[in-house]
């Protein structure tokens, strides 16, 4: 059986808080606090858009966005902004497949920034 990604919806401050917690590889960054803290930073021209990914072997993982509107009709996301490091947190353990599924959801939104999170065991082989 392949893996795949069955479900994809908004992820909770409180969800996106405890994987946060949960997950040895996340740093302050990857929490929804610093999501929050950035968005009153910048205005709210930058929000929290953390999304929720349920697998087909049922591990759940969260990727770390955050978006902007531009202009109204076009959006672009940060993977945790200001630079830092990004990517999705969880507090199950993930396979390579698992990381490759996520990469590939995290670059099909098109106009994102990604700083790799270099703590992630899953990444050193993508």
């Amino acid at each position: 059986m392949s893996l795949s990604i069955l479900a994809e919806t908004p992820a909770d401050y409180e969800e996106w808080d405890a994987r946060a917690k949960a997950d040895r590889s996340a740093t302050f960054f990857h929490s929804p606090l610093w999501a929050r803290l950035y968005s009153e930073y910048s205005g709210t021209s930058m929000k929290p858009d953390g999304r929720l990914l349920t697998f087909s072997d049922g591990k759940i993982a969260i990727l770390v966005l955050c978006r902007r509107n531009i202009l109204g009709v076009l959006s672009s996301y940060a993977s945790s902004p200001a630079g830092n490091f990004g990517g999705w947190v969880t507090g199950d353990v993930l396979t390579e497949e698992h990381a490759r599924l996520l990469a590939g959801r995290l670059l099909r939104l098109g106009n994102v920034v990604w700083r790799e999170n270099p703590y992630d065991p899953c990444l050193r082989h993508l």
